[in-house]
Protein backbone atom coordinates (compact mmCIF):
# COMPACT_ATOMS: atom_id res chain seq x y z
CA UNK A 1 0.00 0.00 0.00
CA UNK A 2 1.30 3.43 -0.94
CA UNK A 3 0.45 6.32 1.37
CA UNK A 4 0.23 9.76 -0.19
CA UNK A 5 1.37 12.55 2.07
CA UNK A 6 0.43 15.25 -0.44
CA UNK A 7 -3.35 15.05 -0.21
CA UNK A 8 -3.79 18.39 1.56
CA UNK A 9 -3.97 21.41 -0.70
CA UNK A 10 -5.25 24.95 -0.74
CA UNK A 11 -7.27 26.19 -3.65
CA UNK A 12 -7.21 29.98 -3.71
CA UNK A 13 -10.18 31.85 -5.07
CA UNK A 14 -9.43 35.58 -4.99
CA UNK A 15 -12.98 36.45 -6.00
CA UNK A 16 -14.27 34.54 -2.94
CA UNK A 17 -11.83 36.43 -0.71
CA UNK A 18 -13.01 39.73 -2.21
CA UNK A 19 -16.67 38.71 -1.84
CA UNK A 20 -16.12 37.83 1.83
CA UNK A 21 -14.44 41.19 2.39
CA UNK A 22 -17.38 43.03 0.80
CA UNK A 23 -19.81 41.11 3.02
CA UNK A 24 -17.87 42.07 6.14
CA UNK A 25 -17.70 45.74 5.22
CA UNK A 26 -21.32 45.98 4.05
CA UNK A 27 -22.47 46.79 7.59
CA UNK A 28 -20.22 49.86 7.73
CA UNK A 29 -17.66 48.55 10.21
CA UNK A 30 -13.99 49.16 9.37
CA UNK A 31 -12.19 45.92 8.55
CA UNK A 32 -8.46 45.29 8.34
CA UNK A 33 -7.52 42.70 5.76
CA UNK A 34 -4.94 40.48 7.47
CA UNK A 35 -2.38 39.12 5.04
CA UNK A 36 0.25 37.86 7.49
CA UNK A 37 1.96 34.53 6.89
CA UNK A 38 1.64 34.93 3.12
CA UNK A 39 -2.10 35.58 3.60
CA UNK A 40 -2.27 32.26 5.42
CA UNK A 41 -0.72 30.53 2.44
CA UNK A 42 -2.94 32.19 -0.17
CA UNK A 43 -0.35 34.67 -1.46
CA UNK A 44 0.05 37.96 0.42
CA UNK A 45 0.63 40.17 -2.62
CA UNK A 46 -2.25 38.68 -4.61
CA UNK A 47 -4.69 38.82 -1.69
CA UNK A 48 -3.58 42.36 -0.78
CA UNK A 49 -4.24 43.53 -4.34
CA UNK A 50 -7.68 41.89 -4.35
CA UNK A 51 -8.59 43.50 -1.02
CA UNK A 52 -7.31 46.93 -2.07
CA UNK A 53 -9.30 46.66 -5.32
CA UNK A 54 -12.41 46.17 -3.16
CA UNK A 55 -11.63 49.22 -1.06
CA UNK A 56 -9.58 47.89 1.87
CA UNK A 57 -8.14 50.91 3.67
CA UNK A 58 -6.03 48.81 6.03
CA UNK A 59 -3.92 45.70 5.71
CA UNK A 60 -2.23 43.93 8.60
CA UNK A 61 0.93 41.85 8.71
CA UNK A 62 2.78 40.26 11.56
CA UNK A 63 6.37 40.87 10.53
CA UNK A 64 8.22 43.91 9.28
CA UNK A 65 9.60 41.84 6.40
CA UNK A 66 6.03 41.16 5.29
CA UNK A 67 5.34 44.90 5.23
CA UNK A 68 8.48 45.48 3.14
CA UNK A 69 7.34 42.74 0.74
CA UNK A 70 3.98 44.46 0.19
CA UNK A 71 5.57 47.88 -0.28
CA UNK A 72 8.09 46.43 -2.73
CA UNK A 73 5.17 44.93 -4.67
CA UNK A 74 3.63 48.40 -4.95
CA UNK A 75 1.11 48.56 -2.09
CA UNK A 76 0.79 52.16 -0.86
CA UNK A 77 -2.25 51.98 1.45
CA UNK A 78 -2.27 51.94 5.25
CA UNK A 79 -0.37 48.95 6.57
CA UNK A 80 0.18 47.79 10.16
CA UNK A 81 2.91 45.41 11.33
CA UNK A 82 1.98 44.34 14.83
CA UNK A 83 3.98 41.29 15.90
CA UNK A 84 7.54 42.24 15.03
CA UNK A 85 10.33 41.27 17.38
CA UNK A 86 12.77 43.64 19.07
CA UNK A 87 16.00 43.94 17.11
CA UNK A 88 14.37 43.55 13.70
CA UNK A 89 16.70 45.30 11.25
CA UNK A 90 13.79 46.16 8.91
CA UNK A 91 12.35 48.74 11.34
CA UNK A 92 14.06 51.83 9.86
CA UNK A 93 13.07 50.74 6.36
CA UNK A 94 9.45 50.30 7.46
CA UNK A 95 9.39 53.83 8.84
CA UNK A 96 10.77 55.09 5.53
CA UNK A 97 8.06 53.08 3.73
CA UNK A 98 5.32 54.66 5.88
CA UNK A 99 4.32 51.46 7.70
CA UNK A 100 2.43 51.73 11.00
CA UNK A 101 4.04 49.67 13.77
CA UNK A 102 2.79 48.42 17.09
CA UNK A 103 4.68 48.64 20.34
CA UNK A 104 4.02 46.34 23.26
CA UNK A 105 6.87 47.12 25.63
CA UNK A 106 9.30 49.84 26.65
CA UNK A 107 11.92 48.02 24.57
CA UNK A 108 9.95 48.13 21.32
CA UNK A 109 8.89 51.72 22.00
CA UNK A 110 12.52 52.75 22.51
CA UNK A 111 13.50 51.06 19.23
CA UNK A 112 10.79 52.86 17.28
CA UNK A 113 11.69 56.21 18.85
CA UNK A 114 15.39 55.69 18.08
CA UNK A 115 14.63 54.71 14.47
CA UNK A 116 12.33 57.72 14.06
CA UNK A 117 14.95 60.09 15.45
CA UNK A 118 17.70 58.59 13.30
CA UNK A 119 15.65 58.73 10.11
CA UNK A 120 14.01 62.06 11.00
CA UNK A 121 10.65 60.46 10.25
CA UNK A 122 7.41 60.55 12.18
CA UNK A 123 6.37 57.02 13.12
CA UNK A 124 2.73 56.02 13.41
CA UNK A 125 2.60 53.84 16.50
CA UNK A 126 -0.17 51.60 17.78
CA UNK A 127 0.18 50.83 21.47
CA UNK A 128 -0.72 47.27 22.39
CA UNK A 129 -2.42 47.20 25.76
CA UNK A 130 -2.66 44.01 27.80
CA UNK A 131 -6.37 43.57 28.44
CA UNK A 132 -5.95 40.91 31.08
CA UNK A 133 -4.60 37.84 29.32
CA UNK A 134 -1.05 38.74 30.41
CA UNK A 135 0.25 37.69 26.99
CA UNK A 136 1.81 40.93 25.79
CA UNK A 137 1.34 44.65 25.88
CA UNK A 138 1.54 47.60 28.20
CA UNK A 139 -0.57 47.78 31.32
CA UNK A 140 -3.23 50.48 31.19
CA UNK A 141 -1.04 52.82 33.21
CA UNK A 142 2.03 51.93 31.14
CA UNK A 143 0.16 52.69 27.92
CA UNK A 144 -0.71 56.16 29.21
CA UNK A 145 2.96 56.79 29.96
CA UNK A 146 3.97 55.46 26.56
CA UNK A 147 1.44 57.73 24.90
CA UNK A 148 3.05 60.81 26.44
CA UNK A 149 6.63 59.74 25.64
CA UNK A 150 8.38 61.39 22.71
CA UNK A 151 5.15 62.84 21.35
CA UNK A 152 7.07 65.11 18.98
CA UNK A 153 8.65 62.17 17.13
CA UNK A 154 5.70 59.84 16.62
CA UNK A 155 1.95 59.76 16.48
CA UNK A 156 -0.30 57.49 18.49
CA UNK A 157 -3.14 56.24 16.31
CA UNK A 158 -6.38 54.97 17.81
CA UNK A 159 -8.29 52.30 15.87
CA UNK A 160 -10.22 53.91 13.03
CA UNK A 161 -8.39 57.22 13.41
CA UNK A 162 -6.72 58.86 10.45
CA UNK A 163 -3.22 60.33 10.52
Amino acid sequence: MTVSLSRARAQVNLSAIARNYRRLTACGVPVMGVVKADAYGHGAVEVARALRADGADWLGVALLSEAVQLRTAGDRGRLLAWLWAPGDSALPECLELDVDVSVSSDETLAEVVAAAVQSERRARVHIKVDTGLNDAGFSGRGACSAGRCHRHRWTVVAPGQRR
